[in-house]
């Protein structure tokens, strides 16, 4: 690939920056199960991360905040809007090309000041465009720095003279060093069209490593000094900067990494948005700056955008964290410090925060304080972490961060009450971890959570037998409910022979309506919770709540008590095919028989019993 080529690359790959993107979390195959959000139960470390994307229809990519670009297109969006709009395609709006309109009005008038002013602003306009979609007002710009040499030798020629000139006449009188100007800049874009070719014939077409194979260190060496002559040459040209730029490339294609960063940070203040189009491009092939380099930066939006996970240090947070309270009045300071508090998160230990840390609430901005708290959390700083939770904003991300505090301080039940958390999370939490005392707690909260409690509590009321007080509970709330409550009440106090198995029948039956339904994707995520090694009690609590609350499950147990009692029975083998089908059923629903069923069920007291009563009816039945 040539470095046209590479240019264009540089600019039309829309992957992650090296230095700063981070694995986010893992996005379903398009058409895959789905899988409910438990995000308040998984470690902090996980919530950390889902600060850190930004989810759309294709996954998840980088949060806007964390991007290379951002601290400036922060700053000033007007500048750098075109370029960052132009390297982050999802972001809002789209690149503006230069416009012209002004220049050829201002060379109509034939004011030569006016000129200058209009050429100035193309080539300014022109510099802030991202390299791409700049290339095709290539020679306008450079026409524009021509007038912009010429101009300033024709201020005291009449206007109807300048416009004369600019056409192409030579009117009587004209200055000999506006000639002598015309004459130097057409050469300097002549030498720089040289310059370029030189470049596309010596450089051949493939990637970096077998380019570098190809080209000798001489040719490198030849390429570079032509740039030099160039510069020398024309030291005082418009677009110097802009020719400078091609020692860079120059520099990256011959693999003098910290050469092509030498030149590109050189030329930073003078032609910034180039140069940053410049720098990411670097990052994106992989391209590091030196340590040395990083160390020595004092522009707080730069540092921003170079702050990572792979370039922050203990000792650059200390460093960078003063900067950026040096420069408190700036937008770049809030996005170095969001940065730094990212990586705190991310490398928070128990009892342990990097030193120089904000050790209280200091900015209103939510980012902020979402990852100041992570990071306490994280740190198991708890009094600090819930004076910051307590200052951010009601949205689902502080009710990540929320619950799963209340979870790790072993209130599970102020975690289900946490407002905006996910309607998933809310009944795990309801259904395993809180007990009975949480759920008397919460029939205090809100109206929607009040009826989830009373509905909670009245499944366990059932499970125990008390489908009668049970249904009394919920009668206004879910009447269709109650009412089954109401027969499966009958059939579990009759003492009809045949009444547990009509029972079990009716279990499944109504499986869908009894208790909470069949979800799917929870069911999933609650199996993905249910490691009996690593989290017993947990484990433990599932397994009481999914045995209570599954209708397959309830069926299995009336099925077999019936056949313990009715082994000799002439429908008992039917019977026992309708137990083993639900069984079946059970242990490989929502995907196979990997998710909790099939993992607790086969080594369950319930299925050995239905075990050791199928060999007895498979001997004796007739």
């Amino acid at each position: 690939m040539k470095l046209r080529g590479l240019l264009a690359a540089a600019l039309t790959v829309s992957v992650g920056l090296v230095l700063l993107c981070n694995a986010p979390p893992p996005a379903e195959a398009c058409g895959g199960p789905s899988y409910a959000d438990l995000g308040a139960l998984e470690p902090v470390a996980s919530i950390v991360e889902r600060l850190a994307v930004k989810s759309d229809d294709w996954g998840y990519t980088q949060r806007e905040e964390f991007r290379f670009l951002y601290p400036f297109w922060h700053q000033n969006s007007s500048r750098f809007g075109p370029l960052w709009r132009y390297s982050y395609p999802d972001a809002v709006g789209t690149a503006k090309a230069a416009t012209t309109n002004p220049l050829h009005a201002a060379l109509k008038t034939g004011d030569a000041k006016a000129v200058v002013r209009a050429a100035q602003r193309e080539i300014a306009a022109w510099l802030t465009e991202p390299p791409v979609t700049g290339a095709p007002h290539t020679k306008q710009a450079w026409r524009a720095a021509e007038l912009e040499l010429v101009l300033p030798h024709l201020s005291g020629l009449p206007a109807a003279a300048v416009r004369d000139f600019l056409s192409g006449k030579s009117p009587p009188g004209a200055p000999a060093p506006a000639l002598a100007a015309q004459t130097r800049a057409r050469r300097a874009q002549h030498a720089f069209v040289a310059l370029r070719a030189m470049q596309h014939t010596e450089i051949p077409n493939g990637w970096g490593a077998a380019i570098r194979r190809q080209v000798s260190a001489a040719t490198w060496k030849k390429l570079e000094q032509a740039v030099d002559a160039w510069l020398s040459r024309y030291p005082q040209h418009p677009l110097r900067d802009y020719v400078r730029l091609d020692k860079e490339r120059i520099r990256y294609l011959s693999g003098d990494g910290a050469g092509a960063w030498s030149v590109v940070f050189d030329v930073y203040p003078r032609l910034r948005v180039r140069a940053l189009a410049e720098m990411r491009y670097l990052l994106q092939r992989g391209v590091a700056p030196p340590a040395a380099r990083l160390d020595a930066l004092k522009d707080p939006a730069l540092v921003a955008a170079f702050a990572g996970e792979t370039t922050i240090t203990p000792a650059r947070f200390k460093r960078w964290w003063k900067l950026a309270e040096a420069h408190r009045q700036s937008r770049a300071s809030l996005d170095l410090e969001e940065r730094l508090l990212l990586w705190a998160a991310r490398t928070a230990r128990p009892g342990h925060l990097p030193a120089g840390f904000p050790r209280t609430v200091r900015r209103s901005a939510p980012l902020w304080g979402k990852l100041r708290a992570a990071a306490l959390i994280a740190a198991e700083r708890w009094p600090a972490a819930r004076v910051q939770l307590s200052r951010l904003p009601r949205d689902p991300e502080r009710a990540l961060l929320a619950a799963h505090y209340f979870v790790a301080r072993s209130r599970p039940d102020l975690a289900a009450a946490v407002p905006r958390l996910g309607e998933n999370a809310q009944q795990y939490l309801l259904r395993v971890l809180v007990d009975s005392k949480g759920l008397s707690r919460l029939a205090r909260g809100s109206k929607p959570l009040a009826r989830a409690e009373r509905f909670e509590a009245a499944v366990r009321l059932a499970s125990g037998g008390s489908w009668l007080a049970a249904a009394a509970r919920i009668r206004h709330d879910r009447p269709a409910q109650a009412q089954l409550w109401r027969e499966a009440s009958t059939l579990a106090l009759s003492r009809n022979p045949d009444a547990k198995l009509r029972l079990a029948r009716f279990f499944v039956k109504h499986r869908e309506e009894l208790f909470y339904g069949q979800d799917r994707a929870l069911y999933r995520a609650v199996s993905g919770r249910y490691e009996p090694k690593r989290r017993p009690a947990e484990s433990h609590a599932i397994e009481v709540a999914l045995s209570r609350s599954t209708p397959r499950w309830l069926a299995l147990e009336q099925y077999t008590r019936w056949l313990e009692q009715n082994p000799g029975s002439p429908i008992a083998r039917s019977v026992l095919t309708e137990a083993d089908d639900g069984y079946n059923r059970l242990t490989n629903w929502a995907g196979g028989n990997s998710l909790f069923w099939g993992t607790y069920a086969p080594h369950s007291a319930l299925a050995a019993r239905l075990r050791k009563i199928g060999r007895t009816v498979r001997a004796t039945a007739p």
